[in-house]
């Protein structure tokens, strides 16, 4: 089995006025993912999967340091393909594993069938282990809009992420006319740095000393409460 590949995460809560103090600094230095529009940015959408007790969700709400999360991650409904990510987690680093997936395994593997020739992959294999004990269901879609940066040295990915929403779940993440129900944050955006083995000087420079943290700000867990207000009718 191939050794994990760990990065550092960091997130942090901030503030509209914070995010253009920011975004001006990195615009002038950093270019931007290939996969951002002519806005600079993407949409991305995710089904997260957890158990039927929410182990996923306990994990993270008893704070253990060692956690895993299964999703699948879409960034167009007219793509024909998807992401399918094992998510790990240890602390403030994460790694993970992904296998690019047809629509139509994703679609099977949404509705719980277990396919006996996509085993070709480790991450593919765990969850349909997991579907084959009815270990694991789809859970949460999570919903948002992200501005990214990313920086060679150290492999630096910093990312503004925007409108996060999530939606009852209706079993088609590729739907274009998904019903979103905006979630509530404490403040407006969200702002993740990813590196390897060092944040550059030049980076930490970036970074106004109003920004704070880094907080434990899952959007998994944060889009829960809203989805499970909306099925209480509350």
């Amino acid at each position: 089995m191939a050794t994990k590949r760990w990065r550092h995460e960091w997130k942090y809560w901030i503030t509209w006025g914070q995010h253009q103090v920011l975004r001006q600094r990195l615009r002038a230095l950093l270019p931007q993912d290939d996969h951002a529009n002519a806005r600079g940015e993407y949409r991305v959408r995710s089904l997260y999967f957890d158990t039927l007790r929410d182990d996923h969700a306990f994990d993270k709400l008893a704070g253990l340091k060692g956690r895993a999360k299964y999703r699948i991650r879409i960034y167009d409904p007219e793509d024909q393909w998807a992401r399918l990510e094992v998510k790990h987690r240890s602390g403030y680093r994460v790694s993970k594993e992904g296998v690019r997936i047809t629509r139509e395994e994703a679609c099977d593997l949404i509705a719980g069938r277990v396919r006996e020739d996509n085993a070709r992959d480790p991450a593919l294999t765990r969850l349909n282990m997991a579907l084959r004990r009815n270990l694991a269901r789809p859970a949460v879609i999570v919903d948002y809009v992200r501005e990214p940066y990313v920086y060679v040295p150290g492999n630096v990915r910093i990312t503004f992420d925007k409108h996060l929403a999530t939606a009852p779940f209706d079993n088609n993440l590729y739907s274009s006319n998904l019903g979103l129900l905006p979630v509530p944050l404490d403040s407006d955006l969200i702002l993740e740095i990813k590196y390897d083995g060092f944040l550059p000087l030049a980076i930490k420079r970036l970074f106004p000393s109003s920004i704070v943290g880094p907080v434990a700000a899952s959007k998994y867990m944060l889009c829960r409460p809203t989805l499970n207000r909306w099925e209480n009718g509350t």
